[in-house]
């Protein structure tokens, strides 16, 4: 079946008249008939009857009547959803990132506007990097900077920058007076830890398990400015990337001595989905400043 035979079965339905009908849609009556044949032979099933010299629906016409309405009215809502959005600038594109690179997203994006003109439209998304790959897998997103994905040969994936892995403490805490920490220095601190969901868990895992650390876990939470917002109000301490513009006043970051005290942060973006123009020209920009910051 085709959205022509979904449209011809609904006017056919309305007028219950193939004369009629045929003319609404402007074919000839042949035309129709062919149609709605080829669609009941399809479905295997009678969806009109002769009634004089009108047609009628059959029970199963009334049936899918319901669901081919259903289904022109979706076509016709996402018609109207990409005309919309088409209609500011050619395309939208949706950007996932994890927390910690937000500020230089909106840098990215702020500098591709105004070096090339293009007014496309962005929409950001920030979340936790499993959550991420979900939604670029499904198609909701068209690029995404995070840490690096599980399953990476799904994806195309290419390494950008590091960040520097710190020790989030309270002011008021003892290791705040030190001007790094060990990572003996760690051992039974209560630690706030990203969620599952995160990059960072497994990074900062594998990190505390390299200097055999078992965790004292004070509480999860899937965003940088929630776990140093935990850590100001002296629920625990943690690790996390450098991010200084989402530390509260009463908090201080001191450098981690150990060589994996670093998260790479990728950009990825799905095999299988369309990339468009304004895609590629601001991954290009972004390969760029990536090249000059270096």
């Amino acid at each position: 079946m085709n959205i022509q035979q979904l449209k011809y079965f609904c006017v056919l339905a309305q007028y219950e008249h193939y004369t009629k009908a045929a003319g609404e849609l402007d074919i000839a009556q042949s035309s129709l008939s062919y149609a709605i044949s080829s669609l009941e032979q399809e479905l295997g099933v009678f969806l009109f009857e002769k009634q004089g010299r009108n047609v009628i629906l059959t029970k199963q016409g009334k049936q899918y009547l319901y669901y081919a309405k259903k289904a022109l009215d979706l076509l016709e809502q996402g018609s109207r959803i990409v005309k919309n959005s088409s209609a500011f600038s050619g395309n939208t594109l949706d950007i996932g990132f994890v927390s910690s690179v937000q500020s230089r997203v909106i840098q990215w994006i702020q500098t591709y506007q105004q070096s090339s003109g293009n007014s496309c439209r962005f929409i950001m998304h920030e979340n936790g990097t499993k959550s991420l790959m979900r939604d670029l897998k499904n198609g909701t997103l068209d690029v995404v900077f995070s840490s690096e994905p599980e399953n990476s040969g799904e994806y195309e994936t290419r390494p950008l920058f590091r960040q520097e892995i710190i020790v989030l403490v309270p002011k008021n805490h003892p290791l705040a007076q030190q001007e790094y920490i060990a990572p003996d220095d760690l051992n039974e601190e209560a630690i706030i830890m990203h969620t599952e969901e995160t990059g960072m868990r497994a990074i900062i895992s594998n990190l505390l398990a390299f200097h055999e650390i078992a965790p004292l876990i004070a509480g999860e939470a899937s965003e940088d400015r929630v776990i140093a917002q935990e850590v100001s109000i002296g629920l625990g301490i943690a690790l996390m990337t450098d991010c200084p513009e989402i530390y509260p006043d009463n908090v201080r970051a001191i450098p981690l001595q150990s060589p994996l005290n670093f998260r790479s942060i990728y950009q990825t973006i799905s095999k299988n989905h369309y990339m468009s123009k304004d895609l590629i020209q601001f991954l290009k920009h972004v390969e760029k400043d990536i090249h000059f910051s270096q």
